[in-house]
């Protein structure tokens, strides 16, 4: 079960990615943010620039590809 302090930066990703966060879940108790691919670059740039995330180091970004869907 992660912490409380995982799940306020949950709901913050939440508030001020809007559109651009499909959704989040925990994992091995981390936060996995789904995004649309489109907004990735806003996305990192958020969690490294603003104050309350600092993010420094990226880990892993991961996709799934179905060539037979349209996108």
């Amino acid at each position: 079960m992660p912490g409380d302090a995982l799940k306020d930066l949950a709901d913050y990703t939440r508030e001020k990615l809007g559109d651009a966060l499909i959704g989040y879940e925990f994992f091995k108790d981390e936060l996995v943010l789904n995004i649309l691919p489109e907004h990735l670059l806003r996305v990192l740039d958020f969690l490294r620039d603003d104050k309350e995330c600092g993010f420094q180091q990226l880990m892993d970004i991961c996709g799934a590809d179905y060539p037979n869907r349209p996108k």
